[in-house]
Formats: C-alpha cells, structure tokens, sequence
C-alpha cells in the first residue's frame, strides 16, 4: 500500500485519473440508487390505485 501511495504523489495526473474513475463510480450507484428508489415509488403507487 505505502509503495502506491509514493506512486500516486509522484504523479498528480495518475491520481487525478483514479479520482475521476472513483467519483464516476460513486454517480453510477446513486443514479442505480435514485432509480430503485423511483420504481418502487411507482409500484406503491400503482398497488394504491
């Protein structure tokens, strides 16, 4: 771990790459999330009618 740590201070653009993948991966679950979320909203919904 400590050996890729000095890896990523020595090169900011290999750090920032990694970041942008992590930060695309965390808007993929909420988007995954927030479209769970909305069908089950609907399927409640549809049970009410």
């Amino acid at each position: 771990m400590e050996q890729g740590g000095k890896l990523f201070r020595a090169d900011p653009l290999i750090q920032n790459y990694l970041f942008g993948i992590h930060l695309e991966k965390i808007d993929q679950t909420i988007t995954i999330r927030k479209n769970i979320f909305l069908k089950k909203n609907m399927i409640q919904r549809v049970r009410e009618v």
